[in-house]
């Protein structure tokens, strides 16, 4: 018999052929299975980040937005009395944020957190937004703009003005995203 002759074997009835190892079909079907499941999983995470990021813009959006009231708002609320510009009103335990009117006892700018005796919210989609989505969230923060350059007094919880303060929004996954406002009335996303 010839060495380079392949020998065939052929299985008697009753017998099992043992085999070592997995076929090369089991194994790319495994493959592609546990494949499918990671990017799946991937598809999830990326729309958590999605929503997140979405979120965090929306939030900077409203900051700004109650800025650019406050300086078209000179022209039109100047006939109301006491009128003192817009604001936000950030404020996780009740999840939301949300733009305002301000009114002062005395001119503006007022010297205080007291001067400022009404914040009449306003109502509306652009002017409200809800961050229940976050699971931490920083202690409730004031931000005032003051017409006509805007001036912005900044004040926390406390009623304590302070000259910058930066919003740190941590989702269910544990990103963090960071909005900076200092008193010069910048808004930086960090």
């Amino acid at each position: 018999m010839n060495k380079f002759a392949v020998k065939k074997q052929f299985l008697v009835e009753g017998q099992i052929k043992k085999r070592k190892g997995f076929t090369i079909i089991e194994v790319i079907i495994t493959i592609g299975i546990i494949g499918i499941m990671i990017s799946s999983m991937g598809i999830v995470i990326d729309r958590q980040e999605l929503v997140f990021n979405l979120d965090h813009h929306k939030l900077r959006a409203l900051i700004s937005r109650a800025k650019s009231l406050t300086m078209f708002g000179v022209f039109q609320e100047k006939l109301e009395p006491r009128f003192c510009g817009y604001g936000v009103e950030i404020n996780a335990s009740e999840g939301r944020a949300v733009i305002f009117k301000s009114f002062s006892r005395v001119e503006c700018p007022p010297a205080s957190f007291g001067d400022f005796i009404r914040r009449e919210p306003l109502s509306g989609e652009l002017n409200e937004l809800r961050l229940d989505r976050f699971s931490s969230f920083e202690e409730p923060v004031y931000i005032f703009f003051i017409p006509p350059d805007p001036i912005v007094h900044i004040y926390n919880v406390q009623g304590v003005r302070i000259d910058s303060f930066t919003i740190r929004m941590i989702n269910e996954i544990g990103n963090v995203r960071k909005i900076n406002v200092n008193s010069a009335g910048l808004i930086d996303l960090l």
